[in-house]
Formats: C-alpha cells, sequence, structure tokens
C-alpha cells in the first residue's frame, strides 16, 4: 500500500511541478511568437488583413441566409427512378414549390418514384395532380412543397443520399 501510495504521491508532483512549467514555457514561446508576427505586420497591412477578415465573415453571414434555387438540380438528380424522364420542371421558390412534368415507363415506375419522394426528409407535401398512358407510356404531374429551409444552404442540410436505381434491372437471372 506504501508503494501504491508512494508512485501516486510523485506522479502527482511529478506532474504539477515539472508539466506545469513545461506548459508555462510553451505558453510563453506562443505569445513570444505571436508577439513578433504582430510586430513584422505593418499598420496598413494589419488593417488590410482586419478588413479582409471582416468581408469573409460578412460573407459567409450572407450566404448563410441566401436562397440557393440551385439546390434543387442536386434534389433531382439524386432522387429520380432511372425509369422516369422530366419534361418540364418548374419553380417557384417564394412557395417552396416545384411542378413536375414527367414520363414514366410503367405505373410501377412511377410508384417507385412517387414513394421515394414521399420518403424524402425535405418533402413537406406531395400532390400526384395528373396520370395517364399515352402510347404506353405513364405521363404524371406532381406538385411537391419543399420544409422551409430546403432552399437554404447549410451543413446541416447537406444530402449524401445515393442516386437511385429501378430495383428491377439489378436483380440477376
Amino acid at each position: 500500500m506504501l508503494v501504491v501510495f508512494s508512485t501516486l504521491f510523485l506522479s502527482y508532483f511529478g506532474l504539477n511541478i515539472g508539466y506545469r512549467a513545461f506548459l508555462n514555457s510553451s505558453i510563453e514561446q506562443l505569445d513570444k511568437d505571436i508577439e513578433i508576427s504582430r510586430s513584422n505586420l505593418n499598420i496598413t497591412e494589419r488593417d488590410d488583413l482586419i478588413k479582409f477578415y471582416s468581408q469573409i465573415a460578412n460573407l459567409k453571414e450572407a450566404l448563410r441566409s441566401h436562397v440557393f434555387g440551385s439546390r434543387i438540380f442536386d434534389f433531382l438528380e439524386r432522387t429520380t427512378n432511372t425509369n422516369v424522364a422530366y419534361t418540364t420542371v418548374s419553380l417557384g421558390i417564394q412557395e417552396r414549390l416545384i411542378t413536375i412534368d414527367g414520363i414514366a415507363s410503367t405505373y410501377d415506375a412511377l410508384v417507385q418514384q412517387l414513394t421515394l419522394w414521399q420518403d424524402h426528409s425535405d418533402i413537406e407535401k406531395m400532390i400526384l395532380d395528373d396520370n395517364s398512358i399515352v402510347n404506353n407510356i405513364v405521363r404524371f404531374r406532381v406538385n411537391i412543397t419543399f420544409r422551409p429551409n430546403f432552399f437554404i444552404l447549410s451543413e446541416a442540410t447537406e444530402q449524401t443520399e445515393p442516386i437511385v436505381e429501378d430495383p428491377s434491372t439489378n436483380q440477376e437471372e
């Protein structure tokens, strides 16, 4: 017990005296390096650096609240079934609404596409407006309303979903 106590006692004092001195000298060295760097910058360069940093900070804040309509392209690329094609896409950013006219090879492909959109976390509401068969091709129109922050780019809203393919084309026979 005495050996364990003495080992702990010596370790404590060794760390408290030796390591603390090492850390204090490291802090002093870093303070000296900062002071040398500060003295190497003349007043004009320092002011330019401060202005540049201020511009970067302002730009970052402006981009954080900026509306990115281009996010719709990434969304469409990542959430399109391989058996579905779009003929017309119209976007209303103020309403957070996209209207898609498209064609699908079968009703099964259309249902897979609608299910994919319905399960997507950025979609608030989806309405299938129209669907019909013309020349053995399914034509459809769907209105999709996105969540309020979909068009605001931030690290939390970036998507990493894989491109979806038709599962029936991947089956081996």
